[in-house]
C-alpha cells in the first residue's frame, strides 16, 4: 500500500507513548529537488544537530528527505511524542500553498498540484498539531526557498496564512539566514525567543514571541549535556560561536579545558566589526511593525520599485526596491530605511496616490461615455444581436443588468415558439453545458430560435479552460495576500467610494464584489480578475 505523510501523521498520533520525557529537535533539510528546483542554501540546515545535541535534545535529522522517509520519520517521532517536553520542528526547502494550507514538499514531489500535494506532501497543520500540544514550549522554524518551479493551478510558492497553535513560536527567513539565527541567536544558553527575535529583525516571527520560551540551555540547566562530558557542551558552544554561548561555557566551566579559548574567541568577537551598520542601526531604531513595513512597501509597488510581495517582510526583493528608490533620489544607497526616507516616500506616494486618483476619475469618466455611447448603438435599439454585442464589449457595464434581462425575455419568447423536440434539445444542450453539447445542437437546429444562445454559449465554453486557469491564478493570489475580514471591507468601502456597486461592506466577497473588482480593473487597465491582485489592492488602497 502506498504510503502517504498525511496517513503517516495519523498513525503516529496513535502511537503508543515513550517511558522518559526529552526534548526532541526534529531538523530536515531538503535541497535536491527533482521537479521544483534545488535549494543549495538547505543543505546548511543539518548542521544545527550539534547545537541541539549539545543542549540536551534528542534530535532528528533528514536530509533530502522523500515522501517515504518523511512518513517513516513522522512514525517514529510519533512514539515519543506524548512524553516530549520542548519540541522544536526546522524545516527547509520548497514549500507550497493555497493561502490557507501549506506543506513542505518532500525531494520526489513530483508536478505540483494540488492532488500530489494532499497526499504527497508533508502538511504544516499537521506539524501544528503536535506543536500545539506543548503551549509554551514548542517553536517552527521554516526556511523558505525563493519560489521554484510550481506550474499551472492553485498552488503557489511559500506558507500562506499559516495558522499558528496558541503557544508556538514561529519563524520563516531563507535558510542560511535561518541557520546563522538559530546557530548565534536562539540557541545561546539562557535566551528567550523573544530576545533572540529582537536581535534578528530580518527574521518574521510570530506566534509565541515570548521571554518565557528558551530553547538552549535554561539557566538552570545541569553543567555536564548532551553526551555527558564537557567536550559536547564545547562542541555546542562552537557551533553557536557567540559571546553569549562562550560567556554560558565559562559561567559552567571556569577552569575547564577550553577556558582559555573562550575568552580569546570573545575577545576577538568584541574586537570583530559591528554585525550591524549604522545606517541599519538607524532603521531598527524606527521600530518599524509589521503594518509599518507593509505599508512602505505599498509605497514602493505604487511609486514603481517592485518590492516582489506586501508582506511586511523586508527581504531580498524589498531591500534592493528601497535601495532603486534611494538611488534614483539621490540619497544614499544602503537598502536601509532612515527617519527622511520615511518622511520622503510618503510625501512622494501621497502625491502618486493624488495623481493616479485624478486619471482613475478621469478614466471612469471616460470609459462610461464609451459604455453609455456603446450601449445607443446596439443593445437600447434591442433585439438579440445587438444586446450580445453589448455584454462583449461590457460585460459588467452601466447597462448590463438590462441587457441581461432582455436576453431572459427573449430566449423566454424563443421557447414559447419554438417546437417541443426544439426545446428539449436546447435544455439538454444546457444542462450538459459543454462545447460539445452546444456544437450538437447548432449541427442540429442551426435555425433554431435558440442558435445565437447557442453560439454564445459555446463560445464561452471554449474560453473556460483558458479562464479557469486565469481564475485559479488570481485566486491563489488573493489568498496569498493574506487579507483580513477589515481590510477587505476597507476595499469594499473603496470600490463603492470609486463608484462601483459592492453591495453592504462586510468583508465577504461575494458576486457583487467580484462584478465591482472587475469594473475597477478594466476602467484602469488592469489584469480583469475579478480577485485583488497585489497591483489593483496596491492601486485601490492608495486612491
Amino acid at each position: 500500500m502506498r504510503k502517504t505523510i498525511l496517513a503517516a501523521f495519523v498513525a503516529a498520533l496513535t502511537w503508543p507513548a515513550a517511558a522518559q520525557a526529552a526534548d526532541e529537535a526534529i531538523i530536515i533539510a531538503n535541497s535536491n529537488y527533482q521537479s521544483l528546483g534545488a535549494v543549495p542554501d538547505a543543505q546548511g540546515i543539518a548542521g544545527l544537530r550539534a547545537s541541539f545535541a549539545g543542549a540536551g535534545y534528542r534530535v532528528t535529522v533528514l536530509q533530502n528527505a522523500d515522501r517515504v522517509t518523511l512518513a517513516d520519520a513522522l512514525v517514529a517521532y510519533g512514539a515519543r511524542h506524548s512524553e516530549t517536553e520542548r519540541l522544536v520542528i526546522v524545516l527547509a526547502g520548497r514549500f507550497l500553498t493555497t493561502g490557507p494550507a501549506a506543506w513542505f514538499a518532500p525531494t520526489d514531489l513530483a508536478a505540483p498540484d494540488l492532488a500530489r500535494a494532499a497526499t504527497g506532501a508533508l502538511p504544516l497543520s499537521s506539524l501544528m498539531a503536535w506543536l500545539g500540544d506543548r503551549p509554551g514550549q514548542a517553536a517552527l522554524f521554516l526556511g523558505v526557498a525563493a519560489p521554484g518551479t510550481t506550474g499551472p493551478g492553485p498552488l503557489a510558492p511559500g506558507i500562506g496564512n499559516l495558522a499558528v497553535a496558541q503557544g508556538v513560536f514561529v519563524a520563516t527567513a531563507p535558510p542560511d539566514m535561518l541557520r546563522r539565527a538559530i546557530a548565534s541567536d536562539f540557541m545561546a544558553p539562557g535566551t528567550s525567543v523573544a530576545l533572540a527575535s529582537r536581535a534578528r529583525p530580518d527574521l518574521d516571527t510570530h506566534g509565541f514571541v515570548s521571554p518565557l520560551l528558551m530553547l538552549g540551555l535554561r539557566p538552570d540547566a545541569p553543567a555536564i549535556v548532551g553526551g555527558g562530558d564537557e567536550a559536547s557542551y564545547w562542541q555546542a558552544v562552537t557551533d553557536m560561536d557567540s559571546k553569549a554561548a562562550y560567556r554560558a561555557y565559562l559561567g559552567r566551566f571556569p577552569t575547564g579545558r577550553f577556558a582559555a579559548d573562550a575568552r580569546a574567541r570573545i575577545d576577538a568577537i568584541e574586537a570583530a566589526k559591528p554585525e550591524t551598520t549604522p545606517e541599519e542601526d538607524a532603521e531598527v531604531a524606527l521600530a518599524l511593525t509589521r503594518n509599518d513595513r507593509r505599508e512602505v512597501q505599498r509605497w514602493l509597488e505604487l511609486l514603481g520599485f517592485d518590492p516582489r510581495g506586501i508582506d511586511g517582510v523586508f527581504g531580498p526583493g524589498t531591500r534592493a526596491a528601497i535601495t532603486r528608490w534611494q538611488a534614483r533620489n539621490g540619497v544614499a544607497a544602503t537598502g536601509f530605511l532612515s527617519a527622511g526616507n520615511l518622511t520622503r516616500m510618503r510625501n512622494q506616494s501621497g502625491a502618486r496616490a493624488a495623481e493616479l486618483r485624478a486619471e482613475a476619475d478621469r478614466q471612469k469618466a471616460a470609459q462610461d461615455a464609451r459604455d453609455a455611447a456603446f450601449w445607443r448603438q446596439t443593445g437600447a435599439r434591442g433585439g438579440e444581436a445587438n444586446l450580445r454585442a453589448y455584454l462583449a464589449e461590457f460585460p459588467d457595464g452601466l447597462f448590463a443588468d438590462a441587457a441581461k434581462a432582455g436576453l431572459r425575455d427573449i430566449e423566454t419568447a424563443n421557447r414559447n415558439r419554438e417546437r417541443a423536440e426544439v426545446r428539449h434539445a436546447w435544455d439538454a444542450a444546457r444542462s450538459a453545458d459543454t462545447a460539445a453539447a452546444y456544437r450538437r445542437f447548432l449541427e442540429r437546429y442551426p435555425d433554431s430560435a435558440f442558435a445565437g444562445q447557442a453560439q454564445a454559449a459555446l463560445d464561452q465554453a471554449s474560453k473556460a479552460g483558458d479562464q479557469r486557469a486565469e481564475r485559479q491564478a488570481a485566486k491563489a493570489e488573493e489568498e496569498s495576500l493574506g487579507l483580513s475580514p477589515e481590510l477587505m471591507r476597507q476595499v469594499e468601502l473603496r470600490l463603492a467610494r470609486a463608484g462601483y456597486e459592492t453591495g453592504t461592506p462586510d468583508g465577504d466577497f461575494d458576486r457583487a464584489t467580484r462584478r465591482a473588482i472587475r469594473q475597477y480593473q478594466r476602467a484602469r487597465g488592469l489584469d480583469v480578475t475579478g480577485f485583488l491582485t497585489r497591483q489593483t489592492a496596491v492601486r485601490l488602497l492608495s486612491e
